[in-house]
This record gives C-alpha cells, sequence and structure tokens, in this order.
C-alpha cells in the first residue's frame, strides 16, 4: 500500500537487515518485532540495497 502523501504523514525507518536481498517475509517480521504500538500503521517498504531497507509508518 502507497500512501499519497506519504513524505508528510509518516515515518522513514531506515533498516539493516543480515539477510541480502531480504523476502517481505523478513521484513514483515522486522515491524512485528519493533512492537510498533497500536497507533502506527505500516506503509509501505522499499529496498534500497543489498542489507538496507526503508520502512514507512505513519502516526494514526
Amino acid at each position: 500500500m502507497v500512501h499519497k502523501n506519504r513524505a508528510e504523514s509518516s515515518t522513514r525507518w531506515d533498516v539493516q537487515v543480515a539477510a541480502l536481498w531480504p523476502t517481505w517475509e523478513q521484513i514483515e517480521q522486522l515491524i512485528i518485532v519493533k512492537r510498533f504500538r497500536n497507533n502506527y500503521v505500516f506503509l509501505d517498504a522499499k529496498k534500497k540495497s543489498k542489507k538496507n531497507i526503508s520502512i514507512f509508518i505513519k502516526n494514526i
């Protein structure tokens, strides 16, 4: 899901991951491990390089 005003209304979380080119399932596990509070919603994730991803969350 992509939010139209992502830059204005979301927080970017840059993460280094152990796996090369993590799967979306592994990215979901990172989100779960971080235990975002109930007032955050996952918006999008972008793979930036082999070991870096950006996760976008929105404070609702």
